[in-house]
């Protein structure tokens, strides 16, 4: 097993269980292809006809297919074993409880010369077992103190074996896509309108805050009443956004909708907002100030780890109140939200590259 050595990474086995693709997935697809382009041997094991599946074939990732029926699956611990036997893998990196059982189970058959083991944890669901974070894996890293905060609340999980690492933006994949296209009817509505665009992107939960945003807009709708606002995503709470909207006299006002890159609709948009009531980190945030796009987003969560309030952007509590606030803030001061802008520009491309992704991730398994 290569594990004798942790100061050379040859290879590095991912699992994910989910069928679904969701933020984490699309970290997991960017963290292998820039491990393939440095000359490590990466391979993916997921569910067969998955979405990251289909994703990583088109990205020229190796993938192995799994069933991953439950957390304690015969057929998916017998495959992860031939495949660590095969690959003899540094490490493996897994995410959900489902991965991480099974891939505990088959790794602990090679005894001492078993890879490392690492999770990737993004967010929390019920207690927190101390046992999952000391026992079954060897390290697991969050993408923010707040998360790894959370974590370690409880007393019994050895805080040595939790770490933070940043996620990764594809910051040149964001720069190229700028200039695409956008929905025919999305461009009709943004040319016939006058007033800032904002813009908000995520899925349509609850916890997303959309609600706090539209109550905001319908606050200041007498000082600002040319304001619009886009809203890119899907989820469960559609019908919700759109009665609400109604219900404020504001829809139309409102551009609700998914895209398949988001980076022009942040380009254009004046003001990114981010009314969020729970929030791990957000990736959204860190993608607009890339761009150099003004920000408005909830203190609340890992937000505040990626933006400076006053200086980087502006921090909202979340609710319509403080969102209206300072929303009224923002476009009276453009210039000033401007200069907050390029500082977090700078700021993000630099704490959340790809490049500082990938050199955290290496140093958690050599060392």
């Amino acid at each position: 097993m290569k594990t004798s050595n942790f100061n050379k990474i040859d290879s590095i086995l991912f699992t994910e269980s989910s069928s679904n693709i969701g933020g984490q997935e699309r970290q997991s697809l960017l963290q292998m292809q820039s491990l393939l382009a440095s000359g490590i041997d990466v391979v993916l094991a997921c569910r067969p006809g998955s979405r990251i599946e289909s994703l990583a074939a088109a990205m020229d990732i190796p993938t192995k297919a799994l069933p991953f029926g439950n957390s304690v699956d015969p057929r998916t611990i017998i495959g992860l074993y031939k495949l660590i036997a095969a690959m003899q893998p540094n490490a493996c990196i897994c995410h959900s409880s489902h991965d991480a059982n099974n891939l505990a189970i088959a790794a602990r058959v090679f005894g001492r010369n078993r890879p490392r083991l690492i999770r990737s944890k993004t967010y929390l669901a019920g207690k927190i077992s101390a046992y999952s974070y000391n026992h079954l894996v060897d390290f697991t890293f969050t993408p923010s103190e707040y998360l790894r905060s959370k974590i370690i609340s409880n007393n019994r999980v050895d805080r040595r074996r939790v770490e933070v690492i940043y996620p990764g933006v594809d910051f040149d994949k964001i720069d190229a896509e700028c200039n695409l296209e956008l929905p025919a009817d999305l461009t009709h509505w943004i040319e016939r309108k006058r007033g800032a665009l904002l813009v908000q992107i995520g899925m349509l939960r609850k916890e997303k805050g959309h609600i706090v945003m539209l109550d905001a807009i319908a606050k200041l709708r007498s000082r600002w009443p040319s304001v619009h606002f886009a809203i890119i995503g899907s989820g469960p709470e559609q019908e919700s956004i759109k009665q609400r909207a109604i219900e404020l006299d504001i829809y139309d006002q409102i551009w609700m909708g998914e895209l398949h890159s988001v980076a022009t609709i942040l380009k254009k948009a004046d003001l990114v907002v981010m009314p969020s009531l729970v929030e791990p980190l957000g990736m959204a945030q860190i993608e607009a100030a890339g761009l150099g796009i003004p920000v408005m987003a909830s203190n609340v969560g890992g937000i505040p780890e990626t933006l400076s309030d006053r200086e980087t952007g502006l921090l909202a509590e979340p609710n319509a109140n403080d969102f209206a606030k300072l929303l009224d803030y923002a476009l009276h001061h453009p210039d000033d939200m401007r200069r907050m802008a390029h500082r977090a520009q700078m700021d993000v491309r630099s704490r959340f590259s790809v490049e500082s992704n990938i050199s955290a991730l290496k140093s958690l398994i050599t060392q």
